[in-house]
């Protein structure tokens, strides 16, 4: 009996061995660096959906920290939470990185085509209709516009948002601390990236106490 036992055993750490070697062989070159985008595989149910039209393979991520060989820090783009994840749930991404000069490029042609809040005040304040064409009055609630479209209202300089519209731009979309970090003035606008879509804020007063400039 003690035979046919260490008989067992034995078959059973030749298995567990030669498993463990074709899963190295198949890990043992894949790597991924701070910044590079991945797939994530998640096979997870989802309602509404059969099996089979489920996608399994889910992008793009992207990695923000390597905490070991095997361990990735990863955040869903634009806007996930970050994430702890094995490599072996880890694919290269299909697509085509940026690089970073495109990125900045692109910021910056982004930014010259954004006028300041002055520049569009002198444009259109005294103006009953804009320059380019005409401009068509749409009653809609503001947040149910799809998610490629701007949106923009008014803040004070100290951008208190509690009351109002500003209180629910503040609970939806938050970040004040990037806003601060662009040094709002009265006339300024600032700008955050939400997807596909930008959120401006126009600067008309210090405090709701004081008049709009």
């Amino acid at each position: 009996m003690n035979n046919i036992h260490e008989l067992a055993r034995q078959h059973i750490q030749i298995a567990s061995d030669r498993m463990k070697d074709q899963y190295d062989s198949r890990c043992k070159n894949e790597s991924f660096e701070v910044g590079d985008l991945v797939w994530l595989y998640n096979p997870q149910r989802r309602r509404s959906l059969c099996p089979q039209l489920q996608r399994q393979w889910e992008d793009p991520y992207e990695v923000k920290k390597k905490i070991n060989d095997v361990i990735y820090r990863i955040k869903k783009l634009p806007n996930g939470k970050p994430t702890v994840i094995h490599i072996n749930r880890l694919a290269p991404y299909a697509g085509s990185n940026e690089t970073e000069e495109a990125r900045v490029l692109k910021q910056e042609m982004k930014d010259a085509a954004q006028p300041s809040f002055n520049e569009f005040m002198s444009n259109y304040a005294e103006r009953k209709s804009a320059r380019f064409g005409v401009t068509t009055e749409v009653q809609q609630d503001l947040f149910s516009v799809p998610e490629d479209v701007s949106l923009a209202h008014c803040v004070t300089q100290d951008l208190e948002m509690t009351k109002r519209i500003s209180s629910v731009f503040n609970r939806k979309f938050g970040r004040l601390d990037e806003l601060r970090h662009q040094q709002p003035k009265i006339g300024r606008v600032l700008r955050l990236e939400d997807g596909p879509r930008s959120l401006l804020y126009m600067v008309t007063r210090k405090s709701y106490t004081d008049t709009t400039s």
